[in-house]
Protein backbone atom coordinates (compact mmCIF):
# COMPACT_ATOMS: atom_id res chain seq x y z
CA UNK A 1 0.00 0.00 0.00
CA UNK A 2 2.91 2.29 0.70
CA UNK A 3 4.19 1.81 -2.85
CA UNK A 4 0.78 2.68 -4.31
CA UNK A 5 0.62 5.76 -2.07
CA UNK A 6 4.02 6.93 -3.27
CA UNK A 7 2.94 6.40 -6.88
CA UNK A 8 -0.17 8.49 -6.22
CA UNK A 9 1.88 11.27 -4.66
CA UNK A 10 4.22 11.45 -7.62
CA UNK A 11 1.48 11.26 -10.26
CA UNK A 12 -0.17 14.43 -11.52
CA UNK A 13 -3.22 12.43 -12.63
CA UNK A 14 -4.07 11.51 -9.05
CA UNK A 15 -3.71 15.06 -7.77
CA UNK A 16 -7.05 16.04 -9.31
CA UNK A 17 -8.92 13.22 -7.55
CA UNK A 18 -10.76 13.65 -4.27
CA UNK A 19 -9.52 12.02 -1.07
CA UNK A 20 -12.24 9.35 -1.27
CA UNK A 21 -11.31 8.44 -4.83
CA UNK A 22 -7.62 8.25 -4.04
CA UNK A 23 -8.29 6.20 -0.92
CA UNK A 24 -10.53 3.87 -2.93
CA UNK A 25 -7.74 3.35 -5.45
CA UNK A 26 -5.33 2.50 -2.63
CA UNK A 27 -7.76 -0.02 -1.15
CA UNK A 28 -8.36 -1.61 -4.57
CA UNK A 29 -4.63 -1.88 -5.18
CA UNK A 30 -4.04 -3.49 -1.79
CA UNK A 31 -6.93 -5.95 -2.25
CA UNK A 32 -5.64 -6.96 -5.68
CA UNK A 33 -2.10 -7.46 -4.35
CA UNK A 34 -3.35 -9.63 -1.48
CA UNK A 35 -5.49 -11.75 -3.79
CA UNK A 36 -2.52 -12.21 -6.11
CA UNK A 37 -0.32 -13.32 -3.20
CA UNK A 38 -3.01 -15.78 -2.02
CA UNK A 39 -3.38 -17.24 -5.49
CA UNK A 40 0.38 -17.56 -5.90
CA UNK A 41 0.64 -19.30 -2.54
CA UNK A 42 -2.21 -21.71 -3.35
CA UNK A 43 -0.67 -22.58 -6.70
CA UNK A 44 2.68 -23.20 -5.07
CA UNK A 45 1.10 -25.40 -2.38
CA UNK A 46 -0.87 -27.36 -4.98
CA UNK A 47 2.40 -28.56 -6.54
CA UNK A 48 0.77 -28.87 -9.94
CA UNK A 49 2.69 -30.89 -12.43
CA UNK A 50 2.02 -28.58 -15.39
CA UNK A 51 1.07 -24.90 -15.49
CA UNK A 52 -2.23 -24.92 -17.39
CA UNK A 53 -5.40 -22.88 -17.68
CA UNK A 54 -8.74 -23.12 -19.44
CA UNK A 55 -7.53 -20.57 -21.96
CA UNK A 56 -4.92 -23.12 -23.08
CA UNK A 57 -7.46 -25.83 -23.98
CA UNK A 58 -7.24 -26.75 -27.67
CA UNK A 59 -10.78 -27.37 -28.88
CA UNK A 60 -9.67 -28.10 -32.45
CA UNK A 61 -8.25 -31.51 -31.49
CA UNK A 62 -11.01 -34.17 -31.67
CA UNK A 63 -11.26 -35.24 -28.02
CA UNK A 64 -15.00 -34.88 -27.49
CA UNK A 65 -14.68 -31.64 -25.52
CA UNK A 66 -17.70 -29.41 -25.60
CA UNK A 67 -16.61 -25.76 -25.65
CA UNK A 68 -19.84 -24.52 -24.05
CA UNK A 69 -19.58 -26.96 -21.12
CA UNK A 70 -15.92 -26.18 -20.46
CA UNK A 71 -16.52 -22.43 -20.58
CA UNK A 72 -19.59 -22.69 -18.34
CA UNK A 73 -17.52 -24.56 -15.75
CA UNK A 74 -14.98 -21.75 -15.91
CA UNK A 75 -17.59 -19.35 -14.56
CA UNK A 76 -18.32 -21.44 -11.46
CA UNK A 77 -16.79 -18.82 -9.18
CA UNK A 78 -18.69 -16.00 -10.84
CA UNK A 79 -22.00 -17.42 -9.66
CA UNK A 80 -24.23 -18.51 -12.57
CA UNK A 81 -23.30 -22.19 -12.42
CA UNK A 82 -23.64 -22.27 -8.65
CA UNK A 83 -27.08 -20.65 -8.81
CA UNK A 84 -28.32 -23.20 -11.36
CA UNK A 85 -29.09 -26.71 -10.14
CA UNK A 86 -26.59 -28.65 -12.26
CA UNK A 87 -25.84 -31.26 -9.64
CA UNK A 88 -22.47 -29.74 -8.90
CA UNK A 89 -21.51 -29.07 -5.29
CA UNK A 90 -21.60 -25.43 -4.34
Amino acid sequence: MATAFEQQRSSSQHAALSFEDRFGLLVDTEWTAREHRRLTQRLRQAKLRYPASLEDVDFSTPRGLNREVILSVSTVFDGPLVEKDDGLPA
